[in-house]
């Protein structure tokens, strides 16, 4: 028996096309050549989902690392692959790639109209630190959120 390889690996430029493909429906407005020149990129902590049985790319992480901690940018899942812990997934595995960096915390932004991922920050042990009022461009404030542990 063969055993099934992991979905998530670290993100490439060669995975614009699909990660954009991704993000387009939400308007992140992420540019090509933006994402190919993103930091997270060089300092390979951005993270994929892969899943060939649901056409390709379902899920991407990404953020930089700024010792000693990291931001999260972005953490996005493809609409019909909600729901199914992909995220959750996702959020551990790029915290790992960013703690074998030395991050010893994680900082990130989050609508306060996005209860799913509100909840499921709140629940991967991220607490509220601050707001930003009406940040979003449909007005909703940012939640600064962070997480911190011991390297």
């Amino acid at each position: 028996m063969t055993a099934t390889p992991d979905p998530i690996r670290p993100l490439t430029a060669d995975d614009a096309e699909e990660v954009l493909r991704l993000l387009d429906p939400d308007g992140f407005g992420w540019t090509r050549e933006g994402f190919r020149t993103f930091s997270s990129l060089a300092s390979g902590v951005g993270r994929v989902w892969h899943s060939r049985g649901s056409g390709g790319c379902v899920a991407v992480a990404v953020g930089t690392v700024v010792a000693p901690g990291a931001s999260l940018d972005l953490i996005a899942v493809k609409s019909t692959e909600r729901r199914r812990g992909i995220g959750r997934r996702l959020l551990r595995a790029w915290i790992d790639a960013v703690t074998e960096r030395g991050a010893g915390g994680v900082w990130l932004e989050v609508s306060a109209r996005n209860e799913s991922a509100f909840g499921l920050y709140s629940s991967e042990g991220f607490r509220e630190i601050g707001r930003r009022p009406g940040y979003y461009r449909d007005g909703s404030d940012a939640v600064v959120m962070e997480k911190r542990w011991s390297r």
